[in-house]
């Protein structure tokens, strides 16, 4: 009979036990975070010594583009394994090609920079589930993690400016039209494949583009409320002038017969440089390849470091008396 009773308790308790662990997650649905870390460009300008390249370009990576990024967010969890998060990401973007590798790009002599702001959300899934450890089981180091895949939508705003070569003042880009934005002009001329090509001019860019982030993050449990994690991002956009570079060739005002908006317009669409390192107006030829790579549309990637919050409640607990947490 005792043994029959102590099987029951046992039963009874592991089925409260596993109940317990099951609606636990119910208890943090809605957390906040904040966190830094880095960002690289990968778009037209800088770049390694390599060939340009699109999905996760790390060969192509310049190293010297490394710049900050910063992020807050809300996270709110629609089950146990699928989360829904809304964050602003701000980014201080550059890249030059003066500290490229390549010497088509390093010749070519462009640079950029620009504030993004980007502001939006994503679906998150836990392939590895959050576990909430009891001070109990302070040993029990790989429970305390967790891990995720993401996918999201964003709106980016940005406004690149690149460096005046002769004054080294930095000026807005898209007001100055580089690529004979809006003037509806079309010239004919043969493109990387020998293949003659009509070219007509883009409108003008706007200030905001949307952009859709994937990655994948890991979190560890440091207390019952606080979080650590690290996440990685490969961000693209829909744009291809986040670096006011979007055509594969010049666009000279004065050969065809056209006045810039900007006496500074043709200082800044077309920089190259000579054998001397000094800059050579006299490549700036309408048509002529090598302003920027179209097939493919700006990136950036992220890496940062977040501290997450989470706000408890008793919903969804069969317990009364829970397990002492930190």
């Amino acid at each position: 009979m005792k043994k029959t009773i102590a099987v029951l308790l046992a039963v009874i308790f592991s089925v409260g036990s596993a109940f317990a662990q099951q609606a636990q997650w119910k208890n943090s649905r809605h957390s906040v975070f904040a966190g830094g870390g880095i960002n690289v460009f990968m778009g037209d300008l800088g770049g390694g010594s390599g060939k340009g390249s699109h999905f996760l370009a790390f060969k192509d990576m310049d190293n010297k583009a490394t710049n900050p990024s910063f992020t807050i967010g809300y996270k709110y969890k629609l089950t146990e394994r699928f989360s829904l998060r809304a964050n602003v990401l701000y980014s201080i973007v550059k890249a030059d090609d003066a500290s490229s590798e390549n010497v088509s790009r390093y010749e070519r002599n462009f640079n950029f920079k620009s504030n993004f702001w980007d502001l939006g959300g994503s679906v998150d899934f836990y392939f590895i589930k959050e576990k909430e450890v009891p001070v109990y089981a302070r040993l029990s180091f790989w429970k305390r993690w967790s891990a995720y895949v993401f996918v999201g939508l964003s709106g980016l705003r940005y406004n690149p400016k690149g460096q005046d070569p002769y004054t080294g003042d930095w000026v807005e880009l898209r007001p100055l039209h580089t690529e004979g934005q809006t003037t509806g002009v079309a010239y004919q001329t043969l493109d990387k494949h020998g293949k003659l090509v009509t070219v007509e001019s883009e409108k003008e860019y706007g200030k905001w583009t949307l952009s859709y982030p994937f990655g994948i993050g890991v979190k560890c449990q440091v207390t019952r409320r606080w979080d650590i994690g690290l996440e990685f991002a490969q961000r693209y956009t829909f744009s291809d002038h986040l670096d006011d570079c979007g055509s594969d060739y010049y666009f000279n005002y004065a050969e065809l017969g056209i006045t810039p908006p900007s006496d500074l317009t043709p200082i800044m669409a077309d920089k190259h440089m000579n054998e001397n390192g000094e800059i050579d107006p006299e490549k700036y030829l309408t048509g002529r390849q090598g302003r920027s790579n179209s097939d493919y549309r700006d990136a950036y990637w992220t890496l940062l470091l977040t501290l997450h919050y989470k706000f408890k409640s008793n919903k969804g607990t069969p317990y009364n008396h829970r397990p002492k947490y930190m």
